[in-house]
């Protein structure tokens, strides 16, 4: 046993649920102390939350069992990825994220120096150039994938509006942006998990309600032709 695995909890039984049971309480308590009073609903809790499950949902459909020490860093990744959000609504929110994660992690006595893949994927897991960053990378890909997922469906569109009029976008400059930014994230899916058939369905329907939305609003708002 390495001292990353002696770091963290230990555990029977499923690693998932395990480390659901282990740390999700804490994460959320923290999450809380951390975003305070920060008005911003497109990054709460809720997104968080739903972020895990769209984890939870990419590990199941993957097959193979997920290790413990795997399945304690990405729900540690998904409840904190955002976090930077309270500090910076950037696009360098990240920087700050992967702060606020080493401060839990030296919270709960893991030493964030043996966590680097974690705190490296919290950083740049916005990053929708979709570079090599997660190419051997499960963790980044799973964190990244699972946040993209949360932008789609009519909660995406709530949340894409509010995050980019709070950048300064007009909504002509906002529909093209999100268009733009979603395709890519869409993209990245299909490329990265497009043999998981059932999951492909039912994410496909959730960006086509995203896209006709933005599509429908663009063409709903933009100047008349001149006569």
């Amino acid at each position: 046993m390495n001292s990353q695995q002696k770091s963290v909890k230990d555990y029977t039984g499923d690693p998932v649920s395990m480390a659901e049971s282990n740390y999700q309480s804490d994460l959320e308590s923290f999450f809380r102390d951390k975003w305070g009073d920060t008005n911003l609903w497109s990054h709460d809790l809720s997104h968080h939350q739903r972020v895990w499950q769209y984890a939870k949902q990419l590990m199941a459909a993957e097959g193979p069992e997920t290790d413990y020490l795997f399945a304690v860093k990405l729900i540690i990744g998904c409840y904190l990825h955002d976090t930077g959000m309270s500090v910076c609504t950037g696009e360098k929110h990240g920087v700050f994220s992967r702060q606020i994660c080493e401060e839990f992690l030296l919270l709960k006595g893991m030493d964030p120096g043996q966590y680097k893949d974690l705190t490296g994927a919290v950083e740049t897991h916005d990053d929708k150039h979709y570079s090599d960053k997660d190419e051997g990378n499960r963790l980044h890909l799973l964190l990244s994938v699972s946040d993209d997922l949360d932008a789609f469906g009519h909660t995406g569109i709530l949340r894409y509006f509010e995050i980019y009029t709070r950048r300064g976008f007009t909504v002509p400059d906002l529909c093209s942006a999100v268009l733009k930014n979603a395709g890519l994230r869409y993209n990245n899916f299909i490329r990265k998990f497009g043999g998981l058939h059932d999951l492909v369905n039912n994410h496909s329907l959730r960006y086509r309600i995203l896209k006709d939305f933005y599509i429908e609003l663009s063409s709903e708002t933009a100047p008349a032709s001149d006569p």
